[in-house]
């Protein structure tokens, strides 16, 4: 794993208390439930053209796909909060790990249109479930610590993103089935789960006396109008980047996940630098001038370029998104207003909403207009939460 990005190993100790050797699993665990979802997500990714191919799929056809996906990550998200606070962090998360990758083995097969809906569905579920989860996860324990955490914690999603969308592009290019190459992954990941997975602390919230939900307040909504937009995004990467370096004939089909990986990469690096931009410019300055470079990347994908411009510009995307969505967390694990439950549901949902929910209605934008006018579009919502950054700038600081 990546030693590097755990605070508690920058630099050597003589002896550790049980304590701290306890925190230290918890964070094992907290990282690879971080990277597990990411990691899966990526496959998802870069199973899409494959499907897009075999099952002869239009636009719209595509758009309905990761509407169910959309959909089911929604029920997963909103049962999040509640099975939590009933159930745990260890039971959620390993029940909801185990479940998403049997079914994104089960899309692999490219089964009947209709069938690769309903794993969509399921698969989206079980993901958008353990996502919230690992979230509230992470969160509880930067403020039971009093660590910085939340940073290096996304940095391992990055890190699963690259190393999904890495292992995919490697599999396939070694001559591996789609299948194959994506039972080989999940087989990785289901031994690191069984190891890590049962040091996560079992009842971080069953005691506790929040509310699952409550009505967010203005900050919060700010808040959840960022990580929407930026995890729309998000989505945007996983569902239309490869579709679209590969219809507009800029990459082969077994090439087009570059564009996502290079997303990912980048993301993987400013969020390791993310500590490092803090302490030498400020939260406020690192998530201003972060939306100011998505809506940059943005721009330059929506217009008909070169594809070494078009590669640029995705680099410039994942640079943008990187420390957006860990500084908005930050800013509301510290805000007072609202208990860290029920401010964390709200903005996994909504950020998860438009992670998963948001491509699919992109894909009409896409069939009726074109890809470069979704593009066009997500730039427009990277000015919208630079707005509302300024709106709420002292939360940031």
């Amino acid at each position: 794993m990546i030693w590097w990005l755990n605070p508690l190993t920058l630099r050597k100790r003589p002896a550790l208390p049980s304590k701290v050797v306890a925190l230290r699993h918890q964070l094992r665990a907290a990282r690879l439930g971080y990277l597990l979802p990411a990691a899966l997500i990526a496959q998802w990714a870069a199973l899409i053209p494959y499907l897009q191919r075999h099952l002869s799929l239009n636009h719209a056809q595509v758009g309905t796909l990761v509407f169910y996906f959309g959909m089911g990550s929604l029920v997963g998200m909103a049962l999040a909060s509640p099975l939590t606070k009933a159930w745990g962090s260890r039971i959620t998360c390993s029940v909801a790990a185990l479940g998403a990758m049997i079914f994104i083995l089960a899309l692999a097969l490219l089964p009947p249109f209709y069938f690769a809906c309903a794993f969509a569905a399921c698969f989206a579920l079980l993901a958008g479930l353990l996502e919230v989860g690992i979230n509230i996860y992470g969160v509880s324990l930067e403020r039971r610590y009093n660590l910085s955490l939340i940073t290096p914690l996304h940095a391992y999603y990055s890190a699963g993103e690259l190393l999904g969308a890495g292992s995919c592009l490697i599999f396939l290019n070694l001559g591996l089935s789609i299948l194959s190459g994506i039972a080989c992954f999940v087989a990785l990941l289901a031994l690191c789960a069984l190891r890590y997975f049962p040091c996560i602390s079992p009842g971080s919230f069953k005691a506790s006396g929040e509310k699952a939900y409550m009505w967010p307040n203005a900050t919060v909504a700010c808040l959840c109008t960022i990580v929407f937009f930026t995890y729309m995004t998000g989505g945007a990467m996983v569902d239309w980047s490869g579709v679209f370096l590969a219809s507009s004939g800029a990459l082969d089909l077994q090439q087009a996940v570059i564009g996502y990986a290079l997303v990912s990469l980048t993301m993987l690096i400013m969020r390791m630098a993310g500590n490092y931009l803090l302490r030498n410019f400020g939260a406020l300055r690192v998530v201003l001038i972060s939306a100011l470079v998505l809506f940059s990347g943005l721009y330059l994908v929506s217009m008909k370029l070169p594809l070494w411009c078009l590669l640029f510009a995705f680099v410039l995307i994942g640079g943008g998104m990187a420390n957006i969505t860990p500084l908005s967390y930050r800013a509301a694990a510290r805000q007072a207003d609202m208990p860290l439950l029920p401010t964390v549901a709200a903005m996994s949902i909504a950020g998860y909403g438009g992670l998963l929910c948001g491509p699919a209605l992109l894909g009409a934008v896409a069939y009726y207009l074109s890809l470069n006018a979704v593009f066009a579009l997500l730039a427009l919502s990277a000015l919208i939460s630079f707005l509302c950054m300024l709106a709420i700038r002292r939360h940031y600081r």
